[in-house]
């Protein structure tokens, strides 16, 4: 629900961990969808604003010809909002807006977006614009970041941050306007890449290889960074970070939650990387968070030679499970998945979390299914880092470690 909201930090900014674990999808900006399986049917007026044609190279116009927000203060306290990392200005950002402090969350994402070195978090500025009841501003963010970023319009067209964008009059001509750029990205060759080895590794060895699927609306680099070098150094494995299968813009992608053209896309990034890493066969490990977290669970479940398992944390996602479909097979006895959910998260993802556990077990495979007790946002384990290379370890080998 916010973007970016994967790209976690370690060591001294074990704060920001600890933020970004707290504050996932309580905000209801972009990373996450729905936790039930249910896709919003908005009508759209396309007589107000022509949809755009697939195939063509020219971008959609705004509907809105809008004056660029003023900048707010740089100051806030005794810090020189200007200076600091776009990063931690974006955890700050999310921590205010949990607070309901929406007028400093802005403030903190403003400047975020000025500091950073990429088109980020944009859509978050524009959620939080919002929340805060400046709508022109939001309107201005929103439309910036479908030309720039990207937008999934379906996300946009229920999320709750947007409400107060949504009662607007202009909100139908701005919600074609993200439709219309969702099928511009959609036919450039758009994909991103992270690819993170042990070190002194040749390119030679066949090793395993975790492959990280990013939350919805995010990018591979908001999962899969620089802090896992340490586990593919201890674990000897690879840690390969994927787009998703549907562009949504230069930093924005989503899953088709097909698994078909969602393994498809896994391939091609595999062969992407032919050259600086040999995959040993069986032993490509997924892991997943909400929209994704469902899909590392399938996608495993329906390729069992090829993928050793999973790490299914919190799934949600737009279509009911296709798990039960399958008979138990001889390679699901040799798979292993790790299922985890705060106890109180939304009933939907608790019940999804529970139902992939079930019919994972049911298949014969090897299952760690856990709840966190006494947390009740909709995030990452609060011991991920902790517990990430024992899982890693046990889905790898799950008829060794046992349970």
């Amino acid at each position: 629900m916010f973007a970016g909201c994967f790209r976690f930090l370690r060591g001294t900014t074990a704060l920001v961990v600890l933020c970004v674990f707290a504050l996932t999808c309580v905000l209801g900006c972009k990373d996450q969808g729905p936790a039930d399986n249910v896709l919003s049917d908005d009508s759209v007026d396309s007589a107000e604003v022509p949809l755009f044609t697939p195939g063509s190279t020219e971008k959609p116009e705004p509907p809105f010809d809008l004056p660029e927000p003023p900048h707010p203060s740089e100051t806030l306290g005794e810090a020189d909002l200007s200076t600091m990392n776009s990063a931690l200005l974006a955890v700050s950002a999310q921590a205010a807006v949990a607070d309901k402090k929406y007028d400093i969350g802005a403030q903190l994402q403003h400047w975020s977006v000025i500091n950073g070195e990429s088109p980020d978090g944009m859509y978050n500025l524009a959620c939080y614009y919002s929340l805060a009841g400046q709508v022109d501003a939001a309107i201005y963010f929103l439309q910036k970041a479908a030309a720039e970023e990207g937008v999934d319009s379906d996300w946009a067209g229920e999320d709750f941050d947007l409400t107060l964008v949504r009662a607007d009059s202009r909100w139908q001509k701005i919600h074609n306007y993200l439709k219309q750029y969702n099928r511009y990205w959609e036919t450039c060759d758009l994909s991103e890449t992270v690819l993170i080895l042990p070190t002194g590794y040749d390119g030679k060895e066949a090793i395993p290889v975790v492959i990280g699927l990013h939350g919805m609306g995010s990018r591979p680099s908001h999962f899969i960074f620089d802090d896992y070098q340490e586990f593919a150094d201890e674990l000897h494995v690879a840690f390969l970070g994927v787009s998703g299968s549907v562009p949504k813009g230069p930093t924005s992608f989503v899953w088709a939650e097909n698994v078909t053209r969602d393994d498809a896309r896994i391939d091609a990034c595999l062969k992407e990387v032919e050259g600086q890493l040999v995959p040993a066969k069986g032993k490509l490990v997924l892991i997943g968070f909400s929209q994704v977290g469902k899909m590392a669970g399938e996608i495993a479940a329906f390729k069992p030679e090829k993928y050793a398992g999973g790490i299914i944390m919190s799934p949600g996602g737009f279509s009911e499970s296709r798990i039960g479909q399958l008979s138990p097979g001889a390679a699901h006895f040799r798979q292993g998945f790790v299922a985890t959910c705060n106890a109180g998260e939304r009933p939907g993802n608790v019940r999804n979390t529970r139902e992939y556990a079930d019919q994972l077990k049911r298949l014969e495979a090897h299952v760690k299914h856990i709840s966190y007790p006494g947390l009740d946002t909709h995030s990452l384990p609060p011991d991920y880092w902790e517990k990430l290379p024992e899982w890693i370890t046990f889905i790898l080998d799950p008829l060794e470690i046992g349970l």
